[in-house]
């Protein structure tokens, strides 16, 4: 029963939602496709237009215009409003709107856009903790006879690899919202590190 307890109220917690921002949208695109030093400025700055537009218009982003046909635009560089007119996506609407402004961004020269940061998770030795904790959490469900993620969530799990608790007080403040599963595997949890 304090197991079930423990789990609606992490389950009830505010979700943590990241931002979207222009320079989160273009990493995501830019990631899922490959694009040149000519077209990665457009890509930005196609996005930035995006950005503005949906504010002024109080619209998600979506109904603005879509990732795809951004991708699209900035892959293919038209250069004329009957090259563009005929991209998928690229409706009367969006001619009337975008045309001269996408072409001009076109024709410009390239500018600076966001380069990806390197995130920082702890490195081999987080990889490597987390592999003992996860190796020990799937032991520690089969001998009980239950899912490991009802031994420890995965995000509880990532928060001790990272936290690399050393004493029993260390590895309990980790675990601080989950006082049933400490009772439980605080000690052996120390015992890993």
């Amino acid at each position: 029963m304090e197991l079930a307890e423990e789990e609606f109220r992490d389950l009830a917690r505010p979700l943590e939602i990241e931002t979207v921002t222009p320079e989160s949208t273009f990493l995501k695109m830019t990631r899922s496709r490959k694009l040149n030093k000519k077209q990665k400025p457009v890509l930005w700055k196609l996005i930035q237009i995006r950005d503005r537009e949906a504010k002024k218009r109080d619209k998600p982003l979506f109904k603005v215009l879509a990732d795809r046909l951004l991708l699209k635009v900035a892959s293919e560089l038209p250069r004329t409003k009957k090259a563009l007119s005929v991209i998928k996506g690229m409706s009367p609407f969006n001619m009337s709107k975008f045309a001269d402004k996408f072409l001009k961004i076109i024709s410009s020269p390239g500018a600076v856009y966001p380069k990806p940061r390197r995130r920082k998770k702890g490195g081999w030795e987080y990889l490597k903790r987390l592999e003992k904790i996860t190796k020990w959490r799937t032991k520690e469900g089969r001998k009980r006879d239950i899912s490991s993620e009802f031994v420890l969530p995965r995000h509880l799990m990532e928060t001790i690899a990272r936290k690399n608790p050393k004493t029993l007080k260390a590895v309990k403040e980790a675990m601080s919202r989950f006082p049933y599963r400490i009772k439980l595997y605080a000690a052996f949890i120390k015992d890993l590190f």
